[in-house]
């Protein structure tokens, strides 16, 4: 008799949990759908999630912070969107590159909560990848 089994395999490097792929994710206002805030990580984008929410260091709580300073009830519901980040990309350029993305087409929300890098003027903007634009595309289908 075999049973079916849901097995779940964690990979742990440097101390830390990863599933060995890296996400940029992005959080979206919960009134006007703007984006508040954009990460990388290698964790699960919903354990990242809680973390943002719920964590104990305030430089990993960033968006519990923000909706606090933003007087938005924590119980709100949001929504959160993860791209993976194909391994001949580096997450963090990638993710920097989204931001200068989401910037150009007016995206980020006047109170942004994360980093924010120097944006050129649009016609002098070259995406680092068909990346970026494949994710901008998606956004656009969404009407973000």
């Amino acid at each position: 008799m075999t049973s079916a089994l849901d097995i779940v395999e964690v990979q742990v490097r440097d101390g830390h949990v990863t599933l060995e792929q890296a996400y940029v994710y992005c959080w979206f206002h919960p009134h006007d759908a703007t984006v508040v805030y954009v990460g990388a990580t290698w964790l699960h984008p919903a354990a990242r999630a809680e973390l943002h929410l719920h964590g104990s260091d305030p430089e990993v709580r960033v968006v519990g912070d923000w909706l606090a300073r933003a007087g938005i009830d924590a119980t709100t519901p949001m929504r959160v969107l993860a791209f993976r980040v194909p391994s001949s990309l580096d997450r963090q350029a990638a993710r920097i590159d989204l931001i200068g993305a989401l910037a150009q087409e007016g995206w980020l929300s006047d109170d942004y909560g994360g980093p924010f890098p120097e944006v050129p003027r649009q016609q002098e903007r070259t995406p680092v990848s068909a990346w970026t634009a494949t994710v901008i595309a998606f956004l656009r289908e969404q009407a973000v």
